[in-house]
């Protein structure tokens, strides 16, 4: 009987061995809550920006909209124009619509790619809700020599319409954004004559005018001499010349031809009076016409003296 028992020892020593083993680790545990092991969350990456700069923009007067919104569609980001109508708006890289809107104008949109790292440029223009229809006039202007005319003052009138424009220097011109309707166009410039033409433009009709030709205007000259009554040429008289109508007043001397000359003169009746010391006043009646030239010949006469002798007593 101990022969079996001794037999079984190691067994039983190593039953023993895992039940203390089981009895140790539930009192070091007990009540203990188990803690975990903390897991890294990455960051994110920030996505890549660029910066969209431009200006919004009249349609017709090219000037700054100031305090216009500018907005992208996706994202919604958006930024206010500033006095001269530009802004700055930093969005990520990607592909928008750029749309613009202010108070008094028609919403414009445009397509825009940004690219990471860039400055990418953008012009909204914007139509005033108050701007009639989309009819347009084109000109220019030269003058004989079929050269282009800059500073011509080109005035446009219509019914509810009223604008002037300043050639450039190709003589060009343009009026934007009209109704449909009757015009009168004006042409002035100094030196030149007035045009005057009568247009009718149709519903978004885009009329190219003809080139336009401004005349010089020529002025009248008023020439002449001055001789004795042998014919002989009368020189330093005094020529003066006034206008009737137009207020014209002016003074030359004779040469040693007797030559006198008035020129740059407009249309008008003219009174021409010479003086000189020891002949009589002579004076004459002019009418000039519109680039008119006149020579005319004046006579003088000298004047007679009486010589009074002392009688003597």
């Amino acid at each position: 009987m101990y022969t079996k028992l001794l037999n079984r020892t190691p067994l039983v020593a190593f039953f023993l061995f895992v039940m203390m083993s089981l009895v140790v680790n539930h009192c070091t545990t007990y009540g203990q809550t188990p803690t975990a092991t903390p897991s890294v969350t990455p960051e994110p990456t920030p996505a890549a920006t660029g910066v969209i700069i431009g200006n919004v923009v009249d349609a017709v007067s090219f000037t700054g909209i100031a305090d216009a919104v500018v907005s992208t569609d996706p994202g919604g980001y958006s930024t206010v124009t500033g006095p001269d109508g530009s802004f700055v708006l930093e969005v990520p890289a990607g592909s928008y619509t750029l749309i613009a809107s202010a108070a008094g104008y028609t919403p414009s949109s445009q397509p825009i790619t940004v690219e990471a790292g860039v400055a990418t440029q953008a012009v909204l223009l914007l139509q005033s809700e108050t701007t009639g229809g989309g009819s347009f006039i084109i000109g220019f202007v030269n003058d004989e020599d079929d050269d282009a005319l800059a500073g011509v003052t080109v005035t446009l009138d219509g019914a509810e319409y009223s604008d002037s424009v300043i050639t450039d220097e190709d003589g060009a011109f343009e009026f934007r954004d009209l109704s449909a309707g009757d015009y009168t166009l004006t042409l002035e410039k100094d030196g030149f004559q007035t045009y005057t033409q009568n247009i009718s433009l149709g519903d978004g009709e885009i009329l190219v005018l003809d080139t336009i030709i401004l005349e010089v205007i020529v002025k009248a000259a008023l020439s002449g001499y001055v001789v004795d009554i042998n014919g002989d040429p009368v020189e330093n008289v005094r020529i003066r010349a006034r206008g009737v109508k137009t207020g014209y007043k002016n003074t030359t001397a004779t040469d040693a031809d007797g030559f006198f000359e008035f020129a740059d003169l407009d249309a008008d009746t003219y009174i021409i009076v010479a003086r000189k010391k020891g002949y009589k006043r002579a004076k004459q009646t002019i009418s000039l016409g519109d680039g008119e030239s006149q020579e005319i010949e004046i006579e003088l006469k000298k004047t007679s003296k009486r010589i009074i002798k002392a009688s003597a007593r």
